[in-house]
């Protein structure tokens, strides 16, 4: 088993996807449910990521996924390697397996990434393979607080997916410092349809949550970024807060930075990485 290849094609392998999402069920429970609502959406893992994989007397025991990601980074265009779906079954732990998979993946990755990324709430899991942690910040801005009308309306699928894909095709990045574009498998597959709203008006997609006049906002899909009060005018409660889940800077809006962890997840990088010494953060919708 040692001198086996550990990168696979789902294509080679009918069977493969359905035995990964088994083994990565044993870890990220819920996740077998996500594919299904994302598969609606028309996201397919086994489009945009490539296994590697280890077996043992012909069952899956572990597995590291691979991804383009299409970052745009200080105003450049760059597609970085991202690393997830990491999994290995319990009673195969501490045997190298990771070990392994990790070194042939890295290899694989020399000459095609400039960065590697991910997120992890283990980077001592990491570190040994020159990842380092580069910490996010999340963005609060308080704001006079405006009633405005009922302009966003949760997404429907049916009415609806015709214009998220041509959004996403289209999108202008969130940030300037740090966004995605034109990428769709990974928004759909982390996000499904789960406080997502579409602005007829604006013409845009929220990825958002209001509670108790805070607007928790992790991304918009649009051409064009609207205006923070335009956007606030489109939902019926007044806001008097506003937390950003990403870098502001197409928002003309005074805000306070705090170091925020996603998910409880430590971004990590491997590379060269512009931002290291900048506050920023990473779209939720870009996590994966």
């Amino acid at each position: 088993m040692s001198n086996q290849q550990c990168r696979r094609e789902y294509a080679a392998d009918p069977t493969l996807e359905d035995r990964v999402f088994d083994l990565l069920e044993t870890w990220f429970e819920g996740i077998s449910k996500r594919r299904r609502q994302s598969a609606l959406l028309g996201a397919s893992w086994a489009h945009c990521s490539i296994p590697f994989v280890r077996e043992k007397k012909g069952q899956l025991v572990s597995h590291v996924g691979l991804l383009d990601m299409p970052f745009v980074i200080d105003g450049k265009s760059q597609t970085l390697g991202g690393i997830h779906g990491v999994c290995t079954l319990e009673s195969e732990r501490r045997q190298g397996h990771f070990r392994v998979i990790m070194e042939e993946l890295l290899d694989y990755c020399e000459d095609r990434y400039e960065t590697l990324e991910l997120g992890t709430e283990n980077p001592e899991y990491y570190e040994p393979f020159g990842f380092r942690i580069v910490p996010e910040h999340r963005f609060r801005a308080e704001i006079v607080p405006i009633r405005g009308h009922a302009g966003f309306r949760p997404f429907d699928a049916e009415r609806d997916l015709e214009t998220l894909d041509r959004l996403l095709s289209e999108r202008v990045p969130i940030s300037g410092r740090i966004g995605v574009e034109n990428e769709h498998q990974v928004f759909k597959f982390t996000n499904g349809a789960d406080d997502l709203h579409y602005s007829e008006a604006l013409d845009c997609f929220a990825v958002c949550e209001v509670e108790e006049s805070r607007l928790s906002l992790l991304d918009i899909v649009a051409r064009e970024i609207p205006p923070l009060d335009e956007l606030l005018a489109q939902f019926e409660e007044p806001i008097d807060a506003v937390e950003f889940y990403f870098t502001p800077d197409r928002f003309d809006v005074e805000t306070t930075p705090e170091v925020y962890r996603w998910d409880s997840d430590y971004y990590m990088v491997r590379g060269a990485f512009e931002l290291e010494r900048e506050r920023f953060m990473i779209p939720p919708t870009a996590r994966h």
